[in-house]
C-alpha cells in the first residue's frame, strides 16, 4: 500500500480481511484506513473480492468467471464477495455492466457505488446484496435518484435475525441495524426486496428485459394442472394480478384446446399430447398475450432430461411476443 501511494496510484482494491493475529493497536484495518484517508486514495474493500467492470473490460477480482460476458444493463453491488460471485455466473441471461464486492467499505460505501451506477446510461436495474447502510443519508439520496430516473432497485438484505446480525459485525465490521427500519425505507422508495439468491437473480432478469410493460396482469400457460394451481396460490400470496381474460380470448382458446380443458388463465393446455400439441401450446400462448388485460406472459413447463430446455418452449415465447410486443418469460 505504501508503494502504491508513493507511486501516485489513485485507487486500489484490497481483498485482505485486514486482520492479524495478536495485532497491536490501532489494528491493521485502522492503520490502513488512516493511510488511505491521508492519501485521498479510493479503495474497493477490504475483505472484499474486487470488481468486474464488464463495460470497460476491467477486472480486479479474486474469483474466476467465464470469458463470454457481454456488457449489459445490470449492476450488482454486494457487501459479500461470494454474494457477488454467486450471481455473476448464475445465469447467462443476466448481462452486467458492473459487479462489485464492497466488503468493509474503507472509504467508498454502497450508496456511492449506487450513485455511480445510476450515472451510467446503460443501467436498467441495480441489485444490492446488503448487510448494512454505512451512510444512511447517502443511501436515501441514491434511492431517490433511482426513483427519478425510473431505475428499479432489488435488495437482498441480510441480518434479519439476532444471530445473523451479530455475524455481520464479524464478517464486514458492519452493524446490521433494525430490519423494520430497512423495510420502511425500502417501501418508501419502491425497493423490491427479495429473500434469497434465486429470487435476486430472477428479479434482475425480469427488470433487465427491454420491453415496456403495459397495465394489466399475468397470463401463463402450463403443461400441468397441478403446477397451474401452484402458480395461482403463489400469485395470491405475492399480490400478483392474474388476467381475467375476455370473452373473445376465451372463444379462441376453446377452438384450440383439446376436449375437457377449460379456457381460463392460467391455462393448462396439455391435453391428449398428440402430434399437434406444440402448435396448440404456441397458438394458445399467443392468444393469451393478445388479450387486452395481459401485461406479460409466462411459459411454465417442465424441463427436458438433464435439465435442458426444449426448443419448442422458446418458439412459444417468440410467437407470443411477436403478436403482442409484451414481455415473456420461461
Amino acid at each position: 500500500l505504501d508503494d502504491a501511494i508513493a507511486h501516485g496510484t489513485r485507487a486500489v482494491t484490497i481483498m485482505s480481511s485486514l486482520a492479524l493475529k495478536n495485532d497491536s493497536q490501532p489494528n491493521l484495518r485502522q492503520r490502513v484506513a488512516n493511510k488511505v484517508g491521508s492519501a485521498g486514495l479510493l479503495v474497493c474493500g477490504g475483505n472484499g473480492m474486487g470488481f468486474y467492470n464488464f463495460r470497460d473490460r476491467v477486472w480486479a477480482c479474486g474469483f474466476d468467471t467465464r470469458e463470454n460476458h457481454r456488457s449489459g444493463g445490470v449492476t450488482l453491488i454486494s457487501h459479500s464477495g461470494s454474494g457477488m460471485a454467486g450471481i455473476v455466473d448464475v445465469d447467462e441471461r443476466i448481462d452486467f455492466n458492473l459487479a462489485v464486492s464492497t466488503g468493509q467499505e474503507l472509504c467508498v460505501t454502497m450508496d456511492e457505488y449506487l450513485d455511480f451506477a445510476l450515472d451510467q446510461p446503460e443501467t436498467r436495474v441495480v441489485g444490492l446484496f446488503m448487510e448494512t447502510a454505512r451512510n444512511p443519508e447517502g443511501l436515501i439520496n441514491a434511492l431517490e435518484k433511482a426513483n427519478r430516473q425510473g431505475v428499479p432497485i432489488v435488495a437482498l438484505k441480510v441480518g434479519k435475525t439476532d444471530l445473523s446480525a451479530r455475524l455481520t459485525v464479524s464478517h464486514s465490521g458492519a452493524i446490521a441495524g433494525r430490519d423494520d427500519a430497512y423495510t420502511a425505507v425500502f417501501d418508501r422508495y419502491g425497493v423490491q426486496r427479495v429473500n434469497d439468491m434465486d429470487e435476486l437473480a430472477t428479479t434482475l432478469i425480469m427488470f433487465a428485459q427491454p420491453h415496456p410493460v403495459v397495465d394489466g396482469g399475468l397470463v401463463a400457460i402450463h403443461d400441468s394442472g397441478g403446477e397451474r394451481q401452484l402458480l395461482i396460490d403463489l400469485a395470491d400470496q405475492t399480490s400478483v394480478p392474474l388476467t381475467d381474460i375476455d370473452e373473445s380470448t376465451r372463444t379462441r382458446l376453446e377452438e384450440l384446446l383439446d376436449p375437457g380443458l377449460p379456457a381460463v388463465n392460467p391455462l393448462d393446455a396439455w391435453g391428449a399430447g398428440g402430434p399437434d400439441a406444440d402448435q396448440i401450446m404456441e397458438k394458445c400462448f399467443a392468444a393469451l398475450l393478445e388479450d387486452p388485460g395481459a401485461a406479460l406472459g409466462a411459459v411454465i413447463h417442465d424441463r427436458a432430461p438433464l435439465g435442458t430446455i426444449y426448443q419448442e418452449y422458446v418458439e412459444y415465447l417468440r410467437s407470443g411476443h411477436k403478436v403482442s410486443a409484451k414481455p415473456v418469460f420461461l
